[in-house]
């Protein structure tokens, strides 16, 4: 049993390199990263799609009436090359949407603060200081939405470094944890 723990906290911290590695990435390339993983993702759809069009064919007679066979696989190949030949803008309109909901988001939020005045709250300026900061921060990630991925690449790199040193204290430690057996 402790063997067998033993490689899959090996595993588990392989793993963990990797996902330091790619938020490293991630923090460093994020419009290199956009491209790569639009590839990668738009070539999954093309090869899912290219299956279900390839099914279709091959075993038309079976589902007389209900095969959706055709219609997944054509609309999967077109999400593939969509996805392939707009990556970075389907990345950046994401971005733009998440800002403006931020936005929109601190708009409704000094709303309440002025409400919160108007009620003689003492402490209401804290709500208008803070939305007035959401409020920056919608309009940063507006016009540099690939901070997301620099974010996500920054949480990677901090999950993947406590990790690797979690297992890392699992692993010099597993003969203790195991002194029974």
């Amino acid at each position: 049993m402790k063997e067998l723990v033993k490689k899959h906290e090996f595993i588990s911290l392989l793993s963990s390199v990797i996902f330091l590695i790619l938020g490293v990435i991630l923090v460093n390339h994020p419009e290199d990263t956009i491209k790569v993983v639009s590839y990668i993702l738009g070539s999954l759809f093309l090869v899912f799609g290219a299956f279900r069009l390839y099914t279709y064919f091959t075993s038309r007679d079976k589902f007389l009436y209900y095969d959706l066979n055709l219609m997944l696989g054509t609309l999967c190949f077109v999400i593939g090359i969509v996805i392939i030949v707009f990556g970075s803008s389907i990345a950046s309109i994401f971005g733009i949407i998440l800002g403006l909901w931020i936005i929109l988001n601190s708009v409704n939020r000094i709303n309440l603060s002025l409400k919160l005045k108007d009620s003689n709250v003492k402490y209401w300026y804290l709500s208008l200081i803070f939305a007035l900061i959401i409020l920056i921060c919608g309009f940063y990630v507006v016009f540099t939405p690939e901070i997301i991925l620099v974010t996500l690449g920054t949480i990677l790199v901090v999950y993947s470094i406590t990790d690797i040193i979690q297992n890392i204290l699992f692993i010099v430690n597993t003969n203790k944890i195991f002194k029974n057996e």
